[in-house]
């Protein structure tokens, strides 16, 4: 006979398991994952894969390398950033200036930029830099100054500006402009070692420094580039002449042109800009101020040449 509880429910049987009904549901729950699993993940799993690929649209990766060095002083640039324009790829250049950069985009620009130096843009192709261009150089910033013309007076600050100088007299290191102040005419020669004629211009004003050192003339050559490479140059070619070297003659030149450039003159008189040219307009400049032509500078001979 069969015993109801007060609610209508039959009473288990006394040496039944009240809890056999639970694990018969258990056991069909674990049966209708145990087949959504062995039907439905095969399917599953390739998809995922395709999923994988498409959606981060990296299924090939190319790399980028080169170098970041100063684009004047040729040192080293650490920790300079390189990204890819346009995407989230981006590296950092080790302590050789270095980098490698992983990208999936083929043909690009790199933007290239660290504190104090103005950013770069460099195109590529086939993930490579252009052929030169692998050592990608960075130009500091310089603060602003005001350009000056033709008889201007040469502002104090410029006067007292220090650089670094090779062949100074008592061997210093550092000198001022305003410790040639006292020459009747200071000329200051802006040159390069890939500049022909400016390495033309030293070598006359050399050979006039050597005949005739005793003179109201004083020169100094300004190097604008690679000045790692300054001192040896100079020491080649015999150039017994002070000479300014250090990324702060880029902020000198500043004063008296409006671009980066090299193969120019800037001549102080009576402490105003006199002149600002090239060598072959010097001699006419020289012959207004009424001063003697160096002797075979210009093709024109002169006493101011003779040895004594």
């Amino acid at each position: 006979m069969k015993h109801f509880h007060a609610t209508g429910r039959a009473m288990p049987k006394a040496n039944e398991n009240p809890n056999n009904g639970n694990t018969r549901t258990l056991a069909k729950i674990y049966t209708l994952l145990f087949c959504f699993m062995l039907f439905c993940l095969p399917d599953a799993r390739p998809q995922s894969v395709e999923i994988r690929t498409a959606g981060a649209g990296r299924s090939k990766l190319y790399t980028i390398t080169g170098k970041i060095k100063t684009k004047y002083a040729n040192n080293i640039l650490e920790g300079a950033r390189i990204g890819i324009v346009g995407s989230n790829d981006h590296c950092f250049s080790d302590r050789e200036g270095a980098f490698s950069l992983s990208t999936d985009v083929k043909d690009g620009a790199l933007e290239i930029s660290c504190r104090g130096f103005g950013d770069t843009l460099v195109s590529y192709i086939d993930a490579s830099l252009p052929r030169g261009a692998q050592v990608v150089r960075l130009v500091r910033d310089l603060p602003e100054v005001q350009l000056l013309a033709l008889g201007d007076t040469i502002p104090q600050d410029l006067w007292q500006q220090r650089f670094s100088v090779l062949n100074h007299g008592q061997g210093r290191t550092k000198v001022s402009l305003q410790e040639y102040r006292h020459a009747k005419v200071l000329v200051l020669d802006f040159w390069a070692t890939w500049c022909k004629p400016c390495i033309l211009s030293m070598d006359k004003w050399n050979g006039i420094l050597k005949a005739s050192p005793d003179r109201d003339v004083a020169v100094v050559g300004v190097n604008v580039g690679f000045y790692d490479r300054t001192a040896q140059f100079m020491k080649d070619h015999g150039w017994i002449m002070p000479c300014f070297y250090d990324e702060s003659t880029r902020y000198l030149s500043r004063y008296f042109f409006a671009e980066d450039q090299v193969g120019g003159q800037v001549w102080i008189v009576d402490g105003k800009v006199s002149f600002i040219g090239f060598a072959k307009e010097a001699m006419r400049r020289l012959q207004e101020l009424g001063l003697p032509i160096p002797g075979n500078m210009y093709g024109q001979s002169n006493d101011m040449t003779k040895t004594k």
